[in-house]
């Protein structure tokens, strides 16, 4: 993961990971630089993810396969957040 979270300087995240933490972060700005296949990384599902950043822009990039492993809830906002930009393919 490269970037420092600002606007004018997003965390840049290419895996699921560095993903999670990025968007874990209070304020942050982040941006991905690539799809993620989560069929390759947990099959079986992942736990709930908080969504604390400001800004997630999925530069048209795609999440594909994700699924919550112990519920339905994959993603928790724990905070205002604009989303743009960022498919998801076959998810939950």
């Amino acid at each position: 993961m490269t970037g420092s979270g600002t606007s004018a300087d997003p965390y840049l995240v290419d895996n699921w990971a560095d993903f999670v933490t990025a968007v874990g972060e209070s304020n942050a700005y982040v941006a991905l630089t690539a799809d993620i296949n989560m069929n390759d990384i947990a099959p079986q599902g992942v736990s709930t993810t908080a969504i604390n950043a400001t800004n997630v822009d999925g530069r048209n990039h795609t999440i594909y396969n994700l699924r919550g492993s112990t519920s339905n809830e994959v993603f928790h906002f724990a905070s205002d957040v604009t989303i743009q930009n960022l498919n998801f393919s076959n998810p939950f």
